[in-house]
Parts: structure tokens; sequence; C-alpha cells
């Protein structure tokens, strides 16, 4: 389906709410959320051509909240990043749900060992988290930061423990 250039979503399901950008061909090519603290109805706004895109969103954050998926599964576009970038975030797909990496050994498995500051360089501007789960990527000490706020990173690691258990 080809729509207009860069299209935008607006999705609000407690306790989150999210903007998708989309490129023409319906690919999220950009991923924002922040909490949304209002329980209503799960709710969204944008194009009319878009509705199909939000509706798989929405299933697949049901599905993620359920357990059933290990990050989100939807048509998205990495236009926004590097090749470098595309390996770091490809190979976040490999850390399992709930379970945590530190920089440093996520920089050795994607080959940047001695270069952990790089790896966070490049998460830090994750242009599709949750579908690249960076906020398994944790410092040695503490949480570190995230690009969606790191409360919002340790609400989905917490939401990602208890399923596991």
């Amino acid at each position: 389906m080809k729509g207009p250039e860069n299209s935008k979503i607006w999705i609000k399901i407690f306790p989150f709410s999210f903007e998708l950008e989309l490129d023409s061909y319906g690919r999220v090519t950009y991923l924002r959320f922040d909490l949304y603290l209002t329980y209503d109805k799960p709710q969204f706004s944008g194009e009319p051509e878009t509705i199909n895109q939000a509706n798989s969103f929405v299933k697949e954050f049901l599905s993620y909240l359920k357990g059933t998926k290990n990050y989100f599964e939807i048509p998205h576009s990495f236009k926004r990043t590097s090749p470098l970038s595309q390996k770091v975030l490809l190979t976040l797909r490999e850390i399992p749900r709930g379970e945590v990496r530190t920089y440093g050994e996520f920089a050795k498995r994607v080959g940047l060992v001695s270069s952990p500051r790089a790896v966070g360089q490049i998460l830090a501007h994750n242009p599709l988290p949750l579908i690249y789960p960076c906020h398994r990527i944790i410092s040695k000490n503490h949480l570190g930061g995230y690009s969606a706020k790191v409360l919002n990173k340790w609400l989905l690691l917490y939401w990602e423990k208890i399923l596991k258990t």
C-alpha cells in the first residue's frame, strides 16, 4: 500500500502513548513512546489510510504485554540508520525477553570489543525501540540511559521479568 510520505500515527494504550512515523509503504521508520496514565479504551489518530498499521501495532503491543512476543514484529524500515547501527540493532533481537546484557558484553557480541560507548551512542539514537529492544542493554552498575526515558526502560524490564517467571 503506497500512501503519503511520512504519515504519523498516535496511539494511546494505558500506560503508554506511542507516536509512529511511517514511510510511503506503511513501514515504521520512527517510534517514540512515553507514559500515558489515563485509563481509556485504546485510541489512535492519524490519516485514514494508517488505520491498518495502527491496528497491527495495537495487536503487537498486546501480544508483547501478554508475554507471547519477544519484540514487536511490524513492517519497518532502516531509513534512519547506518549499516553499523543496523548491525547493532539486529543483534538486539538475540537477547531473550526478560534478560539483559551490559554495554560491554553487547559491544563484544557485535564486534565493537573496545567500544561500549559506541554501542551506547547507537542505542541512544535507536529510532525503533520495542522493535529493536535496546532497553535490554544496561550499565554494569545501574540501568544506564534510554532514549524513551529511564522510567520506561525500568517498566519494560520489570514487565518482561514478571511474565518470564
